[in-house]
């Protein structure tokens, strides 16, 4: 399974078996945990039609006091191009604005990049 997390690090462990799984773990624990604080949210990024999971986005930080969030998203390469990603930022970037998430209002949403992979990342960039 492709890694869906904006950490290099993590990028580095696309392997399977038990380290895959581990990691896996990690990272859900990571994100339960952001959410738990009141400082980020992510969903899955399913296709409709498979149930697939083919990536992750959400609110990376969520600054309450600022009333601002940065966001993110990372979508497997072979689903690069047809529009799964601007689908769901759409969708949680409406969520946001119209006041249906628990982390209370929100006046600006910035964009977090990554725009070329280390050179030691274990995938080949497209």
């Amino acid at each position: 399974m492709p890694c869906l997390n904006t950490k290099h690090t993590a990028a580095k462990s696309i392997t399977k078996g038990q380290h895959a799984l581990e990691q896996s773990l990690k990272l859900i624990e990571f994100f339960n945990n952001r959410f738990i604080e009141g400082v980020g949210i992510r969903w899955g990024i399913r296709r409709k039609d498979t149930g697939k999971l083919i990536g992750t986005c959400g609110f990376n930080s969520w600054n309450q006091k600022m009333k601002n969030a940065g966001i993110g998203y990372e979508l497997s390469s072979k689903h690069w191009g047809y529009g799964y990603a601007t689908q769901a930022l759409h969708k949680i970037i409406y969520s946001a604005f119209s006041d249906q998430l628990p982390f209370g209002e929100l006046y600006r949403v910035q964009a977090e990049t990554i725009p070329k992979p280390p050179q030691d990342a274990s995938f080949s960039w497209n």
